[in-house]
């Protein structure tokens, strides 16, 4: 069994609960707001430090919603270093940086 790191933080004004498994190439926590509770349908983006840019010119990120209970899961990131951000309609966006997968 592979280890899996836990990272508890709290951003701005959307706290940011994020568990990282370091053997699947998953990002997997829960977007809550500043009083702890579950942001429904926020955007979560995993962006890896060295930047690739895709066929059409953009910058490739791996991307995903949270659920009515506020969890998110981004599966298939190859190993990097990510900076995570959450973004929700009414909220200041949330960043976390140096995440390793």
């Amino acid at each position: 069994m592979h280890p899996v790191r836990s990272h508890k933080i709290a951003l701005a004004l959307l706290g940011f609960a994020i568990a990282l498994s370091t053997h699947a190439g998953e990002l997997e926590g829960n977007v809550l707001d500043q009083n702890g509770k579950p942001v429904a349908n926020a955007l979560v983006a995993a962006i890896p430090r060295q930047t690739q840019i895709g066929a059409d010119g953009n910058i490739l990120r791996h991307l995903g919603h949270s659920d009515a209970q506020g969890h998110f899961l981004l599966q298939g990131l190859p190993a990097d270093s990510y900076g995570a951000t959450a973004t929700a309609s009414g909220m200041e966006p949330a960043f976390i940086g140096n995440l390793a997968i």
